[in-house]
Order: C-alpha cells, then sequence, then structure tokens
C-alpha cells in the first residue's frame, strides 16, 4: 500500500469514521475506537508509516512498545478489565498500529478474540465520547 492510500497518514473521513484521536505521544497517535463494545477499546499508531516493527530502530521500537503499555495500564486503571488483549494486523491497513482491547469476563466475547460482527457493537453518544477520551488523554498526558 503506498503511504498516500493509508488513512492514518492521510487522517481523514475514513479514520474519523473509525476512531476519534484522544493524543500524540513521542512516537504514535492514540485513538478511541468508535465501538465500544469493549469498553476503553484504543488504537495505538505510529506516527510515521511503518509496516513492521522491524522497520523499527531499537530505539524507536522501545518507545513504541512502551507508550503501548503505557496506553494499556491507563485503560486497566480507568476501567478494570479482566485482562488488556493486544492485536496488530495489516493486511487491509498497512500501516504499523496496534489494538489494545480491554476485555470482561461477563461483558462479552470472553475467551475468544474479539470480533467484527455487528451484534457486537455499542456506539456512545458524542457527550459520552468526549468524556471517554477526556479521561484517557488526561491520564496519557500526566
Amino acid at each position: 500500500m503506498e503511504e498516500h492510500e493509508c488513512f492514518y497518514c492521510e487522517r481523514g473521513e475514513t479514520q474519523k469514521g473509525l476512531m476519534i484521536e484522544i493524543c500524540e505521544l513521542s512516537a504514535s497517535r492514540v485513538y478511541l475506537w468508535r465501538n465500544q463494545f469493549f469498553r476503553g477499546r484504543c488504537i495505538v499508531a505510529h506516527k510515521e508509516h511503518r509496516r513492521e516493527l522491524f522497520d523499527l530502530s531499537a530505539d524507536e521500537l522501545t518507545i513504541f512498545m512502551a507508550e503501548i503499555s503505557r496506553v494499556a495500564g491507563v485503560l486497566s486503571e480507568l476501567y478494570s478489565p479482566n485482562k488488556v488483549n493486544y492485536a496488530s494486523y495489516g493486511d487491509v491497513v498497512d500501516h504499523l498500529h496496534f489494538h489494545v482491547v480491554p476485555k470482561y469476563i461477563d461483558e462479552g466475547e470472553w475467551n475468544q478474540p474479539f470480533s467484527r460482527r455487528t451484534d457486537t457493537s455499542k456506539f456512545l453518544s458524542e457527550e459520552q465520547y468526549a468524556i471517554r477520551v477526556g479521561e484517557i488523554r488526561e491520564r496519557l498526558e500526566a
């Protein structure tokens, strides 16, 4: 995929339809996934168009992974999941990014990978998104 076709690089309407930018960190941008079936689900995307972890220098990799860990820690602090799952794909969106997915025993899809089924959708009001984005941003920027 060419860089100009990447919605993480373009930061346009396609991306905004799926996620809301929370903040920018040293190596990444953090987004709240609009479908909040998994309360607190975020995306941590590298700020530069990179495809693979091995495309990063050792220092870049350390910083990027530390930021993913930091986001997971904030989500754990805020929402008390039973487990935080991590997923990195790239066959469709060829940009290095991780889904950071809090999982809850009593809230569905426990003990299985998260899915894209339409019956697992939970969209919030704009006010609810603003609250969730604000509380995550506040802790990440502290």
